[in-house]
């Protein structure tokens, strides 16, 4: 899930002719009138921006989220076009996405046996030097005994190096040669 959180104090600034039109849309509908339909309009020209600019949701206050829950446009699951998730608002199609995809990845998500010594197998490619976490070998071993898994890290923080060594511990370790699918943004 990628949200973005609103540090924007004034709503003006934010871009977009078609993110304001779609806000005026909607709040149109809303029911509100006066302070609560402008911070309205403002919430979901945020969030419109923001999904334009590869976000799922935005995180709101707990004042937007009363406004929110007010609001007949917005549901925590049904068929309306906010949802409001915890401190969350999606429009509802980026929300149904997300949910679809938890569901799909909960299905492939397991644990697989191996009929080997992995910690062998893993000190070749990390060997233990110090008394600290090696947060990289743990990765490894989670890579290597579930059926899926996701490196993420900043710039620099071994991602692919990692990748690297799982790949060369998952071709060690298995009977068969594996399916092995990589995806970066």
């Amino acid at each position: 899930m990628s949200c973005w959180v609103n540090t924007m104090n004034d709503y003006e600034m934010i871009p977009g002719r078609l993110d304001k039109a779609f806000a005026s849309f909607l709040a149109e509908r809303s029911g509100f009138t006066g302070n609560d339909k402008s911070r309205f309009k403002e919430l979901v020209t945020e969030l419109s921006y923001e999904l334009n600019h590869g976000h799922s949701c935005i995180y709101i206050d707990r004042k937007a989220h009363v406004i929110l829950k007010k609001c007949n446009l917005v549901s925590e699951q049904n068929q309306t076009p906010l949802i409001l998730e915890g401190n969350r608002l999606y429009l509802h199609r980026y929300w149904h996405y997300e949910t679809r995809l938890v569901k799909q990845i909960l299905q492939i998500v397991g644990e697989c046996d191996l009929n080997c010594d992995l910690e062998s197998v893993l000190d070749r490619y990390f060997p233990v030097e110090a008394k600290e976490i090696d947060w990289q070998r743990e990765a490894a071993r989670n890579a290597v005994t579930h059926f899926l898994s996701i490196i993420s890290g900043g710039p620099g923080t071994g991602k692919t190096t990692t990748v690297v060594k799982i790949l060369a511990v998952l071709l060690e370790v298995m009977d068969h040669p594996p399916n092995i699918a990589l995806a970066a943004p």
